[in-house]
């Protein structure tokens, strides 16, 4: 019976966090229209 490979990783997993707005920065206040949250790293992608 053939076994079964365990697969660790070790490494650092990143959160990206982004912010879409209505306007630049440099424009002052602005609004924001939406956000969103990416997960990711090398880790954490090469074992998704």
């Amino acid at each position: 019976m053939p076994t079964v490979p365990s697969i660790l990783g070790f490494g650092a997993i990143a959160i990206d966090d982004i912010v879409y707005v209505d306007q630049p920065l440099s424009a002052g206040k602005g609004k924001v229209l939406q956000s969103a949250r990416a997960f990711g790293g090398n880790v954490a992608t090469a074992l998704a």
